[in-house]
């Protein structure tokens, strides 16, 4: 994660981490929930979300009312919903 940070500024992009604890968070991470209203979404935007389906399935709608084309969003379950799967 130390160098996530410039290798998103190298590609031209904006990178917000949010932390639900900001102990042994980086300097750039905001604390709390997600709020789209706390960062500038511009046009064109893609994104991509790690982490819980329950977070993914918050923050896709908050997304999509910005303007971010549905198609336009990717994500990656990290947590413990991956243990948590029908066998």
């Amino acid at each position: 994660m130390k160098d996530l940070p410039a290798r998103v500024r190298r590609l031209g992009g904006r990178l917000h981490v949010w932390y639900d604890d900001a102990s042994g968070a980086p300097p750039h991470a905001l604390q709390g929930a997600p709020d789209l209203s706390r960062v500038e979404v511009a046009p064109g935007t893609r994104a991509f979300l790690c982490r819980p389906t329950s977070f993914t399935r918050a923050l896709r709608p908050m997304l999509v009312h910005a303007g971010v084309a549905p198609a336009s969003i990717r994500h990656e379950v990290f947590g413990p919903d991956i243990w948590h799967a029908p066998n």
